[in-house]
């Protein structure tokens, strides 16, 4: 190959490189969706795989920590956060795309805990950077933030908590370390993908691909 074809084969892989938009895959719920290899992988892989590829654009992913992922978002560094509920903190300074899933909290405790309906003290472990804080507060309960799933299931059973809220898609990948626990319907939210402002275009194309995807699903 010439030092010209060279070239323009760098300028074009780089041009597409810098057109690709990049998604941040969370860590708090890889057990529902995560990105390993190339590939999606987790039982919400194939909802978002089928969104992504009819969108048809190129992408880069990363995986961050939740928290993280939200700043970086906010900061317009990346174009979108997956898998992400929606909640009025996040409509603040990000897109919501039309809703790929319902989100289903449940509340794990020690078997034969009561859970009051409001109020009494009732103290909840829950991710910091969760959706599901705004639910937990509406019910009048205690939040507890923490980093991890994991940490906040050792603190019920050791009786520093009352209960952890872990979605049901990230919980189910999770029997093991929640054994022992109950598990409790709690509450439910719109969930799916939050894209950066100032991207109308991937918006709508988001938006298009979702309502194409969800009638195999």
């Amino acid at each position: 190959m010439n030092v010209f074809k060279l070239i323009g084969l760098l300028a074009a892989t780089m041009s597409l490189t810098a057109n690709a938009y990049t998604i941040a895959v969370t860590d708090a719920n890889a057990g529902a969706l995560s990105f390993r290899n190339d590939i999606f992988h987790g039982p919400l892989a194939p909802l978002y795989q089928c969104a992504i590829d009819a969108v048809g654009e190129s992408f880069t992913v990363v995986t961050l920590p939740q928290a993280r992922a939200l700043r970086m978002l906010r900061n317009n560094e990346v174009d979108m956060v997956v898998p992400l509920a929606q909640s009025s903190e996040r409509d603040a300074y990000a897109y919501f795309a039309s809703p790929l899933l319902t989100v289903k909290y449940q509340l794990f405790t020690l078997p034969g805990t009561e859970v009051p309906a409001v109020g009494n003290g009732f103290l909840v472990a829950v991710n910091w950077s969760s959706a599901a804080i705004r639910l937990i507060e509406q019910q009048g309960h205690e939040v507890i933030p923490i980093d991890h799933h994991e940490l906040a299931i050792g603190m019920v059973k050791r009786e520093r908590a009352h209960g952890v809220v872990i979605p049901n898609s990230t919980a189910a990948s999770m029997a093991e370390t929640l054994d022992g626990l109950e598990p409790h319907d709690y509450a439910q939210l719109p969930g799916g993908v939050y894209i950066r402002q100032g991207n109308p275009m991937l918006q709508r194309n988001f938006d298009i691909a979702i309502n194409d995807c969800l009638p195999m699903f």
